[in-house]
């Protein structure tokens, strides 16, 4: 019983640490974007985003994804492994990833990549491409340009 408890100990000291990592690196400057609401988040590029909520997500191309939470469901196309820590999983690779569930925390991170997300709840992008939000039932388009020097 005392393993238990020290591994589960230890897994939340690690998502706890990732979760703070995280929130400094993207709740920094003006180049982060917070969307909070319901509908689909469509993203191109190469950067890192941080979501909560209830939805689904799904990613294509060069990246890494934490995901925690209680139900959730996660499968895989292409060149990537996943590796699981009680409620947590991670995944790296090369190809698509999609996830689905409820009160889920994701953070990514994609090289020249797309993201799309689906639902309700809140998510910080960081980095360089574009992004655009359909929200229910009202269509809403915004767009950011990539920097010139490609960061």
């Amino acid at each position: 019983m005392k393993k238990g408890i020290k591994t589960g100990a230890f897994v939340v000291g690690i998502i706890g640490a990732l979760m703070l990592c995280a929130l400094v690196t993207l709740a920094a400057p003006a180049e982060a974007k917070r969307i909070v609401g319901n509908g689909t988040l469509y993203a191109e590029g190469s950067g890192a985003v941080l979501l909560y909520g209830t939805g689904n997500v799904t990613l294509e191309g060069v990246g890494k994804l934490l995901i925690a939470g209680e139900d959730f469901q996660i499968s895989v196309e292409g060149d990537g492994k996943v590796w699981t820590f009680g409620c947590v999983k991670i995944y790296k690779g090369n190809g698509t990833v999609h996830v689905e569930g409820t009160d889920m925390f994701i953070l990514a991170k994609v090289r020249d990549g797309r993201l799309s997300a689906s639902g309700e709840g809140m998510a910080i992008l960081r980095g360089c491409g574009e992004f655009e939000t359909h929200k229910w039932p009202i269509q809403i388009v915004v767009t950011k340009p990539a920097k010139p020097n490609g960061r």
